[in-house]
């Protein structure tokens, strides 16, 4: 049976469409209107209404030199695989110092229930999972403590970057089995760097230095600097889990053959259920790792096994035309009226996502061509 190497190609064409919303309502913690800037990662346009979306809060987002080369961070990590395609909420303040600064631990303040209790509220037609990390530097950084100690459930991991305002009590108010969710970072000890900051830290972590044990030391760094010295090494060991999840589906070896058979197509696939997690939630194959797993099934002719992984994809990615497109290459011979309405489905979508690409023209052509060599 003849497969098409060239729909494999097309295939695994990378597409983006990343953007961003501005997302702006009237704020009764604040009493005024407020936005936030909510960037979309890579394929979201294609996903299903209800896939899960993790979700990166990153305070001072007021600040392009700040929020900029973070998010930069975050989609470079995306890029690589080594974080999930998590949505970043972007939170600018209009008074810093007055919003962050720690009034009272304990005591909800303005921008913790802005978080908490409003900022949900208006995104959740992002469909967000439960997976939240809050990100802060300095001043927002020793808020990011604070609120994380005051809703501890709200939050999967805090990140804080150089925070010195009420650290101990807010250090102190974190439930004991939450300390593994912290991460810190500080820089130099060179007073131009992080010095005067790094002094005062240092004697206040001591104490937690065996319960907090994502401390990041950079020796380095500046104290503007540093959370985009630490950030990217934050979230990839944070979500090194993630990372790994299907290093143990479909192996294969320098050649690009599977190191072992797959299990039959049932079991196969429930071995892949079982990887479908972030920590301890349920969590959907993305679809560099659905890509992935598919092509090493077809490049070893198991065939089915990719027809089936192609489907799981569908039901995550329904609009995703490249996944309709190779299903329907996979089932020209066996189900070919099948195969016609997945091909069909897929131009409808390339159409609609892809007219703007460099290649658009071309590979339509391909496609059409697929179609029209379909005998049902």
């Amino acid at each position: 049976m003849k497969r098409t190497l060239t729909l494999l190609l097309l295939w695994i064409h990378f597409g983006a469409f990343a953007q961003v919303d501005t997302v702006r309502f009237y704020s009764d913690a604040f009493g005024t209107d407020r936005e936030v800037y909510v960037h979309l990662p890579d394929f979201y346009a294609f996903q299903a209404p209800d896939f899960p979306n993790p979700f990166i809060y990153l305070l001072d987002g007021q600040h392009e030199w700040f929020a900029n080369p973070v998010q930069n961070d975050i989609r470079y990590l995306q890029y690589t695989h080594d974080i999930p395609l998590a949505i970043t909420v972007m939170i600018p303040h209009e008074d810093r110092n007055a919003e962050c600064a720690v009034q009272e631990v304990g005591h909800p303040q303005a921008l913790h229930v802005f978080i908490t209790e409003e900022l949900p509220r208006v995104l959740q037609k992002y469909s967000p999972s439960k997976n939240r990390i809050l990100i802060g530097h300095s001043f927002s950084a020793s808020f990011a403590l604070y609120s994380f100690g005051l809703n501890p459930d709200f939050y999967a991991a805090v990140f804080a970057h150089s925070p010195l305002d009420e650290l101990g009590s807010s250090l102190k108010s974190i439930p004991h089995e939450r300390y593994a969710d912290v991460y810190l970072s500080i820089g130099s000890t060179i007073r131009t760097k992080d010095g005067w900051h790094r002094q005062r830290f240092d004697s206040i972590v001591a104490p937690y230095r065996d319960q907090i044990t994502h401390i990041y030391t950079l020796p380095s760094a500046g104290h503007t600097s540093l959370p985009i010295l630490a950030n990217a090494r934050m979230l990839s060991e944070y979500y090194l889990p993630f990372s790994l999840r299907t290093d143990e589906i479909a192996a294969v070896d320098l050649n690009y053959q599977l190191v072992e058979a797959p299990m039959i197509v049932p079991d196969e696939m429930e071995k892949i259920g079982k990887a479908e997690r972030l920590f301890n939630r349920h969590y959907p194959l993305q679809v560099n790792e659905i890509n992935g797993i598919a092509s090493r099934y077809y490049a070893s002719n198991y065939f089915e096994h990719a027809e089936q992984l192609m489907k799981y994809g569908i039901r995550w990615f329904p609009n995703y035309y490249e996944f309709h497109l190779f299903l329907a290459e996979l089932i020209q011979y066996t189900e070919p009226i099948s195969a016609i309405e997945h091909g069909e489905r897929a131009l409808e979508l390339y159409d609609r996502y892809e007219k703007e690409s460099e290649d658009y023209l071309e590979y339509r052509k391909e496609i059409v061509m697929f179609l029209d060599s379909i005998e049902p």
